[in-house]
């Protein structure tokens, strides 16, 4: 796993503004509804910095364009979330949480691509509105979802898999020009694939075991594994 600490140009972390999909959603007024049994890794994130509760703008299904995987639910993408974020929402302090893509390629289809580079564009609207720190987390392996028990969806799981690597590599290479590029900007990546992969057994689960809710949402106990390791990669303590 590879952190960077938020020590230098910026100063230290006060609150936290998250955009994204259903794994970071915490319901109205924003979102749409929580996806957990209980705690989302935000919430831990913010109990281990000792921080307010996070301000979470992510809206279940969202894709990191515009729009979002349901057709009825238009423009609640990542790009329509950043869209509704003011200079306001930005104040010194702020640690900007993006966690996105998982929609646009689960299914064995989409372009990697596309959905970094969606992502990066996301990251430099927010800069310019005055985001000074992000931290972006990569996706995990789909196919150890109960989803993935179902024949169709089984079909897909390499495709899928292939897919969400080419995301993670992209993704870092974009972090690394952008990086480069913006030297007053400190992002923070987070390695959510190896985390969820030490913490999630192989394979497709079950739902309603103790690592899923659903067929592809995580319960409680693996929301608090990973805003643990986030809050400890930030410096922080286990809530």
């Amino acid at each position: 796993m590879f952190f960077l600490y938020p020590d230098e140009p910026n100063g230290p972390v006060k609150r936290i503004l998250a955009l994204g999909d259903s794994l970071s959603d915490l319901g109205p007024p924003h979102g749409k509804k929580r996806y957990s049994d209980g705690e989302v890794w935000l919430e831990t994130l913010a109990k281990g910095l000792r921080l307010p509760p996070p301000d979470s703008r992510a809206f279940g299904g969202a894709r990191t364009g515009y729009n979002n995987y349901r057709a009825e639910f238009p423009r609640t993408g990542l790009q329509t979330q950043v869209e509704g974020v003011t200079p306001d929402d930005l104040q010194p302090g702020t640690l900007t949480a993006l966690w996105c893509g998982f929609n646009d390629l689960h299914e064995g289809t989409g372009d990697p691509a596309s959905s970094v580079a969606n992502i990066l564009r996301a990251m430099g609207d927010l800069a310019e509105k005055g985001a000074r720190t992000f931290l972006v987390l990569n996706l995990f392996d789909p196919t150890r979802a109960p989803a993935f028990n179902d024949t169709e969806y089984a079909k897909r799981g390499p495709a899928a898999r292939i897919l969400v690597e080419g995301f993670n590599r992209e993704l870092a290479a974009g972090i690394a020009l952008m990086r480069s590029t913006l030297p007053d900007i400190a992002i923070l990546p987070l390695d959510a694939a190896a985390i969820l992969e030490q913490e999630i057994p192989m394979g497709p689960g079950e739902e309603g075991d103790l690592y899923w809710v659903d067929h592809w949402h995580f319960s409680e106990h693996v929301h608090q594994a990973l805003g643990h390791a986030a809050a400890l990669a930030l410096g922080g303590e286990e809530a």
